[in-house]
């Protein structure tokens, strides 16, 4: 009887055993999944992260592309600045202005005279202009540097080919 009861007591506790080794790998293969699961979340991710980048890569590329066809000279605001530099294309039926850096659409005048009207209201402490000289444009150059210098602005300039501009239509004279 001794020896039944140590049997039966020897079996019950061999009984669980295996459960609890099926409860391990178990646990062990639920892990196995999760990391996997987790690696497939990190993989899409990565990939995710690689097509935004090759997507902002052709959108650059795009935006190179559109400004060699256009034909836009782009000035760049210098650094440290006191005064807003404006640039003032000339043209022959048009005057554009726009604070260069900002976007947003430029000022169009049809005549010299309506520029200066607008000129009149701005602070020559505050502000410059670099005209833009096409060569349509030369005789009206020469009297608007000569009115703006009168005001006390500074006036810088440079040329541009028939073909070219700075301003941009839609973002005047910010960047691209």
């Amino acid at each position: 009887m001794l020896v039944r009861a140590r049997l039966l007591a020897l079996a019950a506790a061999h009984e669980g055993e295996p459960l609890e080794q099926v409860s391990v790998l178990l646990v062990l293969d639920q892990g196995a999944r999760e990391r996997g699961d987790e690696l497939a979340r990190v993989a899409l991710a990565q990939r995710l992260r690689r097509d935004v980048l090759v997507q902002q890569q052709r959108e650059v590329a795009q935006q190179i592309e559109a400004m060699r066809q256009s034909n836009r000279v782009i000035f760049n605001r210098p650094d440290g600045a006191a005064k807003s530099p404006w640039l003032v294309e000339l043209n022959a039926d048009r005057i554009l202005a726009a604070e260069m850096g900002v976007r947003r659409p430029p000022q169009t005048f049809p005549s010299a005279a309506e520029f200066l009207t607008w000129v009149g209201g701005r602070n020559s402490g505050a502000i410059y202009f670099v005209i833009l000289v096409k060569p349509d444009s030369i005789e009206i150059f020469e009297t608007l540097r000569q009115e703006l210098q009168d005001r006390q602005f500074e006036v810088g300039y440079d040329l541009l080919r028939a073909d070219q501009t700075a301003i941009d239509p839609n973002t005047g004279a910010g960047t691209p």
